[in-house]
């Protein structure tokens, strides 16, 4: 007869034990005893059958006393009673025609490992026996054997899955006779774990224990021996996948074959998570070119093109020396969180103070190290002016000295408003400006209006001053514009006084008669700012003209023709020595009167003659 056992409850069942297997009365037919072990590991075990039997079961040991009892006939047995656990059990009766001596080998049994699988972190643990039901059980009339299954049905899941919840194999363990179990004759009984569920089982152990009335011949595939038990390992059993463990073995004595098997396996759980991405970007906008003292503002844009959300996004923003911000340098802006997709705008309000290129950098920070940069360039354009100023570097007093100065825009731009002033140091007197050009006395500038300037463009301005003191004396002259452009340049002139002698001779008759006295006037000027020294003339008379008398500043000696005059300490500026020489005229003809001027403040002598007519009657 067929016995099929469900087992409906969780772990808590398996902690509840039936009454005891030696409890018997001589009055009352044998039950089934169910026994379930709670093992690390997720574990079924399956037992034999035991119709009667007077003793008590202390273990696997000596099976055919403590399962099959005594050989007293199944259908005058007495019947036990047993506690039984709140699972639910049935059994069936077998067919009539199938009623036999044989002993009956293996029941069913099915129950669900899930409490089993939480209470051991996934990793299934469920054992079990066989059992009776509340019932009385008839006598065993079939000599068909009995498959004894036991499932596991945890939560169905696994890898291919994207599932959410609990994920568990399920797996089923049938005890199969292949031949006739008899006396000392070789028998064959297939094992057969089967996974139901719809996920892989990994790490599938599978353990049978028998008893010592048995020897066992051979096992396929070949089993590992640990004393009574023996065990066969998988790494994985797939879904719908089957292994069958075939044993051949003879038994030794006659009555029920007891047999048990636990499966141990780990269920695995897999689910597909969608791992979201945030991301940060930076632009930045704003007037590529500006001109100094207009805005530049710049319009910076945090945007967030990933799929996650960015939070905490901070934006820093460095400046230029050339671009000022009322908040200094260095702005930190908090942006807070930005969603997929979502944009923000943040403008900076800047404004040009220095001409050229201006760099703003600007960085968006957020959490899990998101670091996102740009930057920008900014041409600032400022006019530039270039002045020049050129004049003499050394000048006498009382010559006029002359001075250029020449503005240019050498900026990118155009400048308006463009003046340039020349400050004219003391000791000059202004003379003259051209292009316009005022005099201010009271500040001794000169000012020039220039207008506007265009990019490249030259000025060219000029005055013309005299100096009054002697030394060394600087000329400044300087630009500025409306937009702020200045330029400065100077000219230093050292003014230098100077003995400037001039000599002249004038005839005092002309023609005149041989024999008739007659003179020359020579005349030593000192035209410069210094006074000359150490003058001195000499006078040189012509054959035929004889020196009457010589007189001038200083004392004269005269030899042979020769008259010279001793020299003279100094000669002031604006004055002049007056020499004269009177003689007579011998012989008629023209004659070259001549004299010689020599200083110390004339490098050279300064010659000059007078021709004069004698005649006769």
């Amino acid at each position: 007869m067929r016995h099929r056992i469900r087992v409906i409850a969780g772990l808590w069942v398996a902690l509840a034990t039936v009454t005891a297997w030696g409890q018997t009365d001589a009055t009352t037919p044998s039950r089934r005893g169910v026994q379930y072990f709670s093992r690390s590991g997720g574990t079924a075990t399956q037992t034999g059958i035991t119709e009667s039997g007077p003793k008590p079961v202390p273990g696997i040991k000596n099976y055919h006393e403590q399962l099959f009892g005594n050989g007293t006939d199944r259908a005058s047995s007495p019947r036990r009673d047993a506690a039984v656990s709140p699972a639910s059990f049935s059994r069936r009766q077998p067919a009539a025609d199938a009623a036999a001596s044989k002993p009956t080998d293996v029941v069913n049994a099915e129950f669900s490992a899930r409490e089993g699988e939480a209470a051991n972190g996934g990793i299934q643990q469920v054992s079990g026996t066989t059992a009776t039901d509340t019932e009385t059980a008839p006598a065993l009339e079939t000599d068909k054997p009995l498959p004894s299954r036991l499932t596991i049905s945890p939560v169905v899941g696994g890898p291919q899955a994207a599932a959410v919840g609990p994920q568990s194999p399920a797996l089923t363990l049938e005890w199969v006779k292949e031949s006739d179990v008899n006396v000392g004759q070789e028998c064959t009984v297939d094992l057969v774990v089967k996974n139901t569920g719809q996920v892989t089982a990994h790490e599938v152990v599978v353990e049978a224990y028998f008893p010592r009335t048995i020897r066992m011949i051979s096992t396929e595939p070949k089993a590992a021996e640990n004393r009574e038990t023996l065990s066969w390992s998988f790494p994985k059993l797939g879904t719908e996948q089957t292994k069958r463990i075939r044993l051949v073995f003879v038994p030794s004595e006659r009555g029920d074959l007891a047999t048990r098997a636990h499966v141990r396996f780990t269920g695995a759980a897999a689910t597909v998570f969608e791992v979201e991405e945030p991301l940060l970007k930076v632009a930045i906008k704003g007037p590529g070119e500006v001109r100094v003292g207009d805005p530049a503002s710049q319009i910076v844009t945090v945007s967030n093109p990933g799929t996650g959300i960015a939070r905490n996004v901070v934006l820093e923003a460095r400046l230029p020396e050339g671009l000022e911000h009322p908040r200094g340098s260095k702005l930190v802006t908090d942006i807070g969180a930005l969603n997929p997709g979502e944009s923000r705008q943040i403008r900076l309000a800047l404004a040009a103070v220095t001409g050229g290129e201006q760099i703003v950098q600007v960085a968006a920070r957020a959490d899990g190290e998101l670091l996102e940069a740009t930057q920008a360039t900014v041409a600032v354009i400022a006019p530039s002016l270039d002045v020049k100023v050129a004049g003499p570097k050394l000048r006498y007093l009382g010559r006029a000295a002359e001075y250029a100065v020449a503005v240019t825009n050498d900026g990118s731009g155009p400048t308006d408003n463009v003046r340039v002033i020349h400050q004219v140091p003391k000791g000059f007197d202004f003379v003259a400006a051209s292009n316009g050009g005022k005099f201010n006395k009271t500040t001794r500038q000169i000012h020039w209006f220039v207008g506007r300037l265009e990019p490249g463009k030259i000025v060219k301005l000029g005055c013309s001053l005299s100096p009054t003191e002697t030394g060394e004396f600087t000329h400044r002259a300087g630009a500025v514009s409306e937009q702020g452009a200045t330029a400065e340049a100077s000219a230093v002139t050292l003014v230098d006084a100077a003995a400037e002698l001039v000599l002249e001779i004038v005839d005092l008759d002309d023609p005149v008669e041989v024999g008739v006295e007659t003179g020359y006037e020579v005349r030593v000027r000192n035209d410069g700012s210094k006074a000359a020294t150490n003058v001195g003339i000499s006078c040189e008379l012509p054959a035929g003209v004889q020196l009457v008398t010589a007189r001038g500043p200083a004392p004269h000696v005269a030899d042979g023709g020769i008259v010279v005059f001793k020299s003279i300490e100094a000669l002031a500026p604006g004055k002049t020595a007056l020499y004269r020489v009177i003689v007579k005229g011998n012989v008629a003809g023209n004659h070259r009167f001549r004299a010689r001027l020599a200083s110390n403040s004339i490098t050279e002598p300064l010659i000059n003659e007078e021709i004069t007519k004698f005649y006769g009657e």
